[in-house]
């Protein structure tokens, strides 16, 4: 029969210290590994389990795959095997407690030091999804202290749950595995564990260090309903920390898997910036007691600050009958607008734990896996389409989508012009230095495919301000020269040059957006033959859109005609949270287009601006809206419907530097030459000190964490107003 230890027993080259934690699989000790005279957290299994072969065989297995783990936040394991008849595992001893323990002793923690300890536990569930294993059980208790007496804590994520399955017939059927307080809606549904879900519990913990609580509360059945269908909870106020913590929140807690960070990285690189960013003090905006008082709304708190003006913004992306992968830029530099182009979730009773101890030992009534992959896999991201086509910013030819800068001094005759070129992984800088204008003049960058040869080519649109016709000049790929002027949309105050194929000939047109205050909007389609633009024809008229208004052009509904929407962000009250609403008006047959589908209406702020692109691949345009939250950049992606667009799903952040006057100017291209489009931010570092380049990558479904990619030394947006970064996409 299998011998259990006991306190003052020597097992195998173990010396048994004392007993610091007991579940339903076995206990944890305190032990002197003699060989190595170090002190360890012993895990030894129950004798019924240690008894079982399937067990057995797991258990090494997935102790073997731990052992190989090389992280700074997650438990080393030393040794594992069997002695008299139990499994053991011998672990890294930590002797600061768990941080279920601080938070019941010290409540809520300081916002900073919430942000920074969730990263660290993010920084071991990264390391852990790479080598294939999902913990499936997130939760403080499962979060170790080196010393919970400093400020500087440093946080180890234990029990992967080693000796617990239920993969293995090692739980009742249809029961679930996880803490009820920190379970993905999903898994209480019972689907397995995944990267998402870990996530999922991730966030969860976030909202238990900022708060002192778990998210929801209540008895096992009502903390599961929860998850499935209350509204993931938020802070409240206004401050920069807040708004930044409701995003990631708002990231993390979403009952749709795919509508979460896709990686441990991405949702660590968030948590960093908020441990950046001060905060006046945190509270719930309602009790996360189920019993009590329903969570509150999903929509983040609005605020933050006002917009640069009541300008339009327009950019655009072709939609051809093949691949178009093309994509303008513009933005309204009057009165110096920044804008920004380039290529731009049957219950189960289920409780809580009390803990492992000190040495992460082992839960009681919660059950835990890591699931290698082949046994759990993590999700799989969506295959990378093929890559027919021009690609989205590419301005040199490379398949790699670019970034172009035009910077215009104020009072200044002159724009400085640059270029950021991608490798697929970083961007290179180059100044091409000053380019002579005029002050009344706004010169913007078309990037599209005019002549159908699948390469782009740009040309310069020179708009005078407030009258004057247009000049259009450049040099098509087979060497054609474009230098001709187009008349003036009629009544314009001002115009602003998009792209797409209004007509389905496979030939980028140029679509010129006029607009003035308190004016009508109108859309004007000057044909390309491949050589020359015929003269502007009108389009469609769309209402002005008061305090802020986007628009923005690309084959949503997949028929090769281009179409335009437009996002408008109405006057309200003071202190009313503001609406946005995007309507879409669909390419026709003659060269017009009509409003189809209902509007899209959504909590928003003052200042969003909307921006075409394809994240998935699939030769059809999604909707990238982002929402200047002061601090960060909140991004957005809504998917055409038959009945008009679905609601916005989240889809990343950019970090900006908290109270700046000048936030980040946005920009689609295809960086890595994947074909699905990905995002660049364009304005201060988040440190404030330098004008950098921002790229988050695609995944197909969202955007991965915003790394920089190029800089622009010498300019800094602190000290220039007149900077409109432009060139091949979408500002």
């Amino acid at each position: 029969m299998p011998q259990f230890p006991r306190v003052g027993d020597v097992f195998g080259r173990y010396r048994i210290d004392a007993q610091i934690g007991q579940g339903g699989m076995g206990v944890v000790f305190a032990a002197t590994d003699t060989a190595f005279d170090r002190r360890v957290a012993l895990k030894v299994v129950s004798a019924a389990l240690g008894g079982s072969a399937e067990f057995l065989a797991r258990f090494e297995r997935e102790a073997s795959l731990l052992a190989r783990l090389n992280s700074p936040h997650v438990i080393a394991i030393f040794d594992y095997g069997e002695q008299d008849g139990c499994p053991y595992l011998a672990t890294q001893y930590v002797g600061g407690g768990d941080l279920g323990a601080l938070l019941a002793a010290r409540g809520p923690m300081p916002p900073q030091l919430a942000s920074a300890v969730c990263a660290q536990v993010a920084d071991a569930l990264g390391d852990a999804h790479r080598a294939g294993v999902v913990h499936r059980d997130v939760k403080p208790t499962n979060v170790l202290l080196r010393d919970a007496d400093t400020s500087d804590l440093h946080a180890y994520l234990c029990d992967f749950g080693i000796a617990r399955t239920d993969s293995e017939g090692l739980t009742a059927p249809g029961s679930v595995s996880g803490t009820w307080s920190y379970l993905a809606p999903e898994c209480g549904a019972g689907a397995p564990g995944t990267v998402s879900s870990d996530l999922y519990a991730l966030g969860c913990l976030f909202w238990a260090t900022l708060t002192g609580q778990p998210p929801f509360r209540g008895s096992d059945v009502e903390i599961a309903i929860a998850h499935q269908s209350a509204p993931p909870p938020q802070l409240a106020g206004d401050d920069a920390f807040t708004r930044h913590a409701n995003a990631i929140l708002a990231n993390t807690l979403a009952k749709d898997p795919r509508a979460r960070y896709d990686t441990a990285d991405a949702l660590r690189a968030d948590l960093l910036a908020a441990a950046s960013i001060p905060s006046a003090g945190i509270r719930p905006l309602s009790s996360p007691s189920i019993a009590s008082s329903p969570s509150a709304p999903t929509a983040l708190p609005s605020g933050g600050r006002v917009s640069l003006g009541s300008l339009p913004r327009a950019t655009s992306a072709g939609g051809g009958p093949r691949r178009r992968r093309t994509a303008l830029v513009v933005a309204l530099s009057s009165l110096a607008v920044i804008a920004v182009a380039g290529g731009i979730v049957g219950v189960a009773t289920l409780g809580d734990d009390p803990g492992p101890g000190p040495g992460g030992g082992s839960s009681s009534g919660s059950t835990t896996t890591s699931e290698p992959t082949g046994s759990d896999p993590t999700p799989t991201e969506p295959s990378q389409p093929e890559v027919v086509g021009p690609v989205t910013g590419d301005q040199d030819g490379d398949g790699l989508g670019d970034v172009t800068a035009r910077w215009r001094p104020d009072g200044k005759e002159f724009d400085r012009v640059a270029v950021w070129t991608s490798d697929g992984t970083a961007m290179t800088l180059e100044d091409k230095g000053k380019e002579k204008t005029s002050r009344k003049v706004s010169r913007q960058e078309a990037l599209a495919d005019y002549d159908g040869d699948d390469r782009l080519e740009q040309v310069l649109v020179d708009v005078p301000n407030p009258r004057g016709d247009l000049t259009v000049r450049g040099t098509l790929s087979e060497g054609a020269t474009v230098k001709q002027t187009l008349p003036r949309p009629r009544g314009a105050d001002y115009v602003t040059a998009m792209v797409g194929d209004a007509d389905a000939d496979g030939l980028d047109d140029l679509l010129l957006l006029s607009w003035g205050q308190g004016k009508p909007m109108s859309l004007w389609v000057a044909r390309s033959d491949g050589t020359t633009f015929a003269r502007p024809a009108f389009g469609v008229e769309v209402p002005y859109g008061y305090e802020d208004s986007s628009a923005e052009v690309g084959d949503v509904d997949g028929d090769g005609r281009a179409d335009l929407a437009v996002l408008t962000t109405p006057e309200v009250p003071a202190g009313d949270p503001s609406k946005s609403t995007v309507r879409t008006y669909l390419g026709q047959a003659d060269g017009t287009f009509a409003a189809r589908g209902r509007p899209r209406t959504f909590p928003s702020e003052i200042g969003p601006d909307l921006h075409a692109l394809d994240i998935d691949g699939d030769e059809d345009t999604e909707l990238l809206v982002s929402f200047n939250r002061d601090s960060f950049l909140e991004l957005v992606v809504l998917d055409h419907r038959a009945g008009g667009f679905g609601p916005p799903r989240p889809a990343g952040l950019f970090p900006q530097p908290p109270a700046s006057y000048f936030d980040s100017e946005v920009a689609v291209g295809d960086y890595d030459g994947d074909g699905r489009d990905d995002v660049a931010a364009v304005g201060l570092a988040p440190t404030g000190k330098k004008t950098v380049v921002q790229v988050a990558l695609s995944t197909g479904k969202r955007f991965g964490g915003a790394t920089s990619w190029g800089t622009w030394d010498g300019v800094t947006l602190t000290d220039t107003y007149g900077l409109s970064v432009l060139g091949g996409t979408f500002p």
